[in-house]
């Protein structure tokens, strides 16, 4: 009796399982979305196809148009005055239903949080949309270093400011220093931005790697990025090894052993080889 009940327990267990698999396949599923993107003097658009925001229940298209499918979307706005609503509909050239916000222009920043609810069957289902206009937006950044030398990294020539005019009024912490140099913060004279000065340590290898994070601050607001730095030698060819051609391969004859050496210098440079109308082999260096 006591195995019986047992049984009937596992299966109503398993029926409760499908049961709640079912119905989980039946309404809309949110998905995580954020937007961050600097301020601007006029307005504009974000736009947002539904799909981004939500999983489709089971049965319903991708493509399926949410008004007719007797859909209810309705729509919060944290700060109309940052983002707000353009418009809502169904986009036929793209056939996706498609929510469009408008970013207020003036430079306005701040956030501007979106709550979409939509209403299907008689069951709400929200998503809170992340969205921040801020002033500045911190780009990773990446440099070769000649081995041994010193390096100037200008990092905030790709980053997103609302005026470019602020990159000059930016300042820069190092909030993780290099393993393999030091990095120094070189402040910007008569109106120019701030760098950052990496100084390797002595000894590295060749095709050594290092590594920073900064942080940039304009007034109250601060944005973080990371720089990756390859360290080796000078990228230019220094030296050519001269090779016999296999068998019945046609190539112009190099005059002595060393010519290769000879055709670059001692100071390096670029090699290319081409072919000409008479099948000739050229060659041509460009110093370093």
């Amino acid at each position: 009796m006591r195995n019986f009940t047992q049984k009937l327990t596992a299966l109503a267990a398993v029926g409760w399982l499908s049961l709640t698999t079912a119905l989980a396949g039946e309404q809309f599923v949110p998905k995580e979305y954020s937007y961050k993107n600097v301020g601007m003097s006029s307005q504009s658009t974000i736009n947002i196809p539904m799909t981004d925001l939500f999983t489709y229940p089971d049965g319903m298209d991708a493509t399926a148009n949410l008004d007719e499918a007797g859909v209810k979307a309705e729509f919060e706005f944290t700060d109309e005055n940052v983002v707000g609503l353009y418009k809502y509909e169904y986009y036929s050239f793209g056939k996706v239903q498609q929510l469009y916000l408008m970013r207020k222009g003036g430079y306005v920043t701040g956030p501007a949080d979106v709550k979409v609810k939509l209403t299907y069957n008689g069951e709400t289902v929200e998503n809170t949309l992340d969205i921040d206009i801020v002033s500045l937006i911190a780009q990773d950044d990446e440099y070769t270093a000649d081995l041994g030398q010193a390096l100037m990294m200008p990092v905030l020539n790709n980053d997103n400011f609302m005026k470019n005019g602020d990159k000059a009024n930016a300042t820069i912490e190092i909030l993780q220093a290099p393993v393999n140099g030091q990095a120094t913060i070189v402040e910007g004279a008569d109106g120019a931005q701030d760098t950052i000065k990496y100084v390797q340590n002595e000894g590295l290898d060749n095709y050594s790697f290092d590594e920073l994070k900064y942080k940039v601050t304009l007034g109250e607001e601060t944005s973080e990025a990371t720089v990756k730095i390859n360290i080796h030698k000078n990228a230019y060819a220094s030296r050519v090894i001269d090779f016999l051609p296999a068998p019945g391969q046609f190539t112009n004859q190099l005059s002595t052993s060393d010519a290769a050496e000879g055709t670059l210098g001692t100071k390096g440079g670029t090699l290319s080889l081409g072919h000409s109308e008479d099948m000739s082999s050229t060659a041509s260096t460009n110093p370093s």
